[in-house]
């Protein structure tokens, strides 16, 4: 088969931040936490054996990323020049791309906000 199948992944991820970018009284300079919903998007032809991959291949893989970051201060963490959602799915992305095979996207949403973004866009 050489069809393109997509498969998801989600996780979770409670993190701490504050951002510089703001000017001095916003709230969101001072730090505060917020709760994610992730999904990691993997794209890759349906093999012989009826899968894209092992899905405990990926969980395994995926989870020391997700512990790099769940309860932690995203501002503590060398590759986070920036605390934004945005720049967190970014360098998710990243470690992921290196780590999984077929990695095509992370996806993450803030549902306090009802906001989400996804790297890279479609």
């Amino acid at each position: 088969m050489t069809d393109m199948m997509e498969l998801k992944i989600n996780f979770t991820i409670e993190a701490a931040h504050w951002m510089d970018s703001f000017e001095e009284g916003h709230p969101n300079r001072r730090l505060h936490g917020h709760s994610y919903i992730g999904t990691l998007v993997l794209e890759g032809p349906l093999g012989d054996d009826g899968m894209v991959m092992e899905l405990e291949k990926v969980q395994a893989a995926l989870d020391p990323i997700v512990k790099e970051f769940d309860h932690h201060c995203l501002n503590d963490k060398p590759e986070m020049k920036h605390t934004s959602m945005e720049y967190l799915a970014y360098v998710l992305y990243q470690k992921c791309k290196e780590k999984i095979e077929h990695t095509r996207a992370i996806e993450l949403q803030r549902p306090s906000l009802a906001m989400s973004v996804r790297y890279p866009s479609r």
